[in-house]
């Protein structure tokens, strides 16, 4: 089953039930939504790997998350799971964001050309 359509029916019983019953609870985490596309889960396959591979802790990670995006991304929390955290980073981070993160990672990447050639002109 598609994780967009999962999420969004989860998220219409929800509202649903919230409507019939305003006394109904349930713990929502709005941050666990979905990567918008096949392009970000490689990105958090790929950091993953990299964080795994260094053995990072969870609150450096965050720690890192937040620095690399000024806290732009929300909420993320201890309790979530490595994975769910870069997915919220990277469903949520614009692409400087992303490419600073995985700089710090230690990676190599390019510099994405249509910002290149904007910073190239205001410059000239």
């Amino acid at each position: 089953m598609d994780s967009s359509f999962s999420y969004r029916l989860g998220r219409n019983i929800y509202e649903l039930s919230k409507s019939i019953d305003p006394q109904f609870s349930i713990d929502w985490q709005e941050e666990l939504e979905p990567a918008e596309s096949s392009g970000d889960e490689e990105l958090v396959s790929l950091a993953y790997s990299v964080v795994q591979r260094r053995r990072m802790p969870k609150r450096a990670l965050i720690s890192l998350l937040n620095a690399v995006s000024a806290r732009s991304v929300g909420k993320l929390s201890e309790d979530m799971p490595a994975r769910a955290l870069l997915q919220v980073f990277f469903a949520k981070a614009s692409t400087k964001q992303a490419q600073n993160l995985l700089r710090e990672l230690g990676m190599e990447v390019g510099e994405d050309p249509y910002l290149g050639g904007i910073s190239t002109r205001s410059r000239g």
